[in-house]
């Protein structure tokens, strides 16, 4: 329940309602969530079609677990890393700026990159700055789709995801400017509007289209891949629900790729429930053709929940088929070798944080892993070299009724 004033809100989209939050935003009142006695604070954020509430700064963890609101501490993902610093929010307008370490404009001369090809010893890896991965990462995070309830079995495709991703990237500010207006992520493919389809995807590339002599504005697309195809010059990157549009990748860019992001690409291969996500910085040339510059890719399973190893796609697997709640934890600038969470139980007790514990049992000078502890919270874990423990113990009953997501 959402109040204002001790009033409490009906549907956000209601006309009377947005009434009520326009007069809120204005005079910076404080909603309350009542998940909590007494009630925790949020604020009134303005959006291009009127206005949402949005959690305080770093309050994610106030909230009950099972309110919408809630998120596990930041400091169990990589979150904790970029929060404040690469990420930081701004209640008092209700925006969000991010501080990127790669570029959205091309001078001549410039050489393609894949994204993170040596995440842990980049100059960003140490959260000043986003990666492109960590980019997709925190979209990924603000669209809610690293949540999981049983509710939402079956309710998610490509229409649900990328209407969220766009959402996500609303209010949010990166290089001075809106980065809603530098995302491109493909609408829904439908046969019978194919042409404005494609006539509204070529006027948003002919915006940033290359001209001789200036500085090229790049884009950044996100979206599910289809093929890596070999053509005379480059490799084409196919993308769902975008076709006739390939991506033009170099051939040392793919070399590059392929080396980086082999676990992805082999995990894709493997599994054809399996979506493949890329996140692409690139340009127009003047042939109107769209040249990757960057590139990350990121594996989600057939939910479009992220999967970050074999371990960690066989954690979830059980988890969602025991109808559980939970939240996925991704790493974005954390190198592998970093503690991280691979996800947190939301329907415990108390909040639980789920680790994988890796090592290599044919290293003779490997030490066996650390348990791992975690202020004011539960924890399990698995050391891989083991079978998988069962799974903490549920202590709110399954949920029924409507997905949110």
């Amino acid at each position: 329940m959402l109040s204002i004033d001790g009033v409490e809100l009906g549907p956000l989209d209601d006309s009377e309602v947005q009434r009520v939050l326009a007069q809120a935003h204005s005079r910076h009142a404080r909603p309350l969530c009542g998940c909590r006695t007494p009630g925790v604070p949020m604020y009134v954020a303005a959006t291009g079609s009127g206005f949402i509430i949005k959690r305080m700064p770093n309050s994610g963890a106030e909230h009950d677990p099972g309110c919408s609101s809630w998120e596990p501490p930041a400091g169990v993902s990589g979150l904790g890393q970029v929060i404040g610093d690469a990420i930081t929010d701004n209640p008092e307008d209700g925006t969000t700026t991010l501080r990127f370490g790669f570029s959205l404009s091309k001078g001549a001369g410039r050489a393609p990159d894949a994204a993170g090809e040596s995440v842990a010893d980049t100059v960003v890896s140490d959260g000043h700055k986003l990666t492109l991965r960590s980019l997709l990462h925190y979209l990924w995070d603000e669209a809610g789709l690293t949540t999981w309830t049983p509710r939402m079995d079956g309710r998610r495709n490509w229409r649900v995801v990328s209407w969220h991703l766009r959402q996500a990237g609303e209010n949010k500010q990166a290089k001075r400017q809106p980065l809603g207006r530098k995302l491109f992520i493909p609408e829904p493919f439908d046969p019978d509007h194919k042409t404005a389809l494609a006539s509204r995807r070529h006027a948003v590339w002919k915006s940033v289209q290359a001209k001789p002599g200036k500085t090229t504005q790049l884009m950044v697309a996100i979206g599910e891949v289809k093929a890596i195809e070999k053509t005379r010059f480059f490799h084409n990157l196919v993308i769902k629900h975008l076709p006739g549009a390939p991506l033009l990748l170099d051939d040392d860019l793919h070399r590059r790729l392929e080396k980086r992001f082999r676990a992805e690409l082999d995990g894709w291969a493997g599994d054809d429930s399996a979506h493949l996500m890329a996140i692409a910085t690139f340009m127009v040339n003047t042939a109107g053709m769209a040249v990757v510059q960057e590139i990350a890719f990121m594996l989600t399973d057939a939910h479009w929940l992220p999967i970050e190893s074999a371990a960690s796609r066989l954690l979830l697997a059980a988890a969602v088929d025991e109808g559980r709640r939970f939240r996925v934890c991704l790493r974005y600038n954390l190198a592998a070798s970093e503690a991280s969470a691979a996800l947190v139980f939301s329907d415990t007790a108390t909040p639980t944080a789920a680790f994988i514990l890796d090592s290599d049992p044919d290293d003779p000078g490997a030490e066996d892993p650390e348990p791992v502890e975690v202020a004011g919270m539960d924890t399990w874990q698995w050391d891989t070299n083991t079978e998988m423990p069962a799974l903490p113990v549920r202590a709110t009953a399954p949920e029924e009724g409507p997905a949110i997501r």
